[in-house]
């Protein structure tokens, strides 16, 4: 997923109300899954963040045409 997050606000909020909104909405459509994962607790804590420049800049070809801008 790729997502553009205005500067105002942090990545660490816009995941957290991104986790906690999608958690409701699955538990609202799979009621079997309070049973197996009580209390609305599924998502485990953190996130994983990759940064695309760093990717252009790991990549070989990619690193060569970025540098040259």
């Amino acid at each position: 997923m790729l997502v553009s997050i205005p500067p105002k606000l942090s990545v660490s909020n816009f995941m957290g109300y991104l986790k906690g909104k999608s958690s409701l909405m699955i538990f609202d459509r799979h009621a079997n899954l309070k049973y197996k994962y009580g209390n609305r607790q599924f998502w485990c804590k953190g996130f994983y963040e990759p940064n695309v420049l760093g990717k252009l800049q790991n990549s070989p070809e990619q690193g060569q045409k970025y540098n040259k801008i």
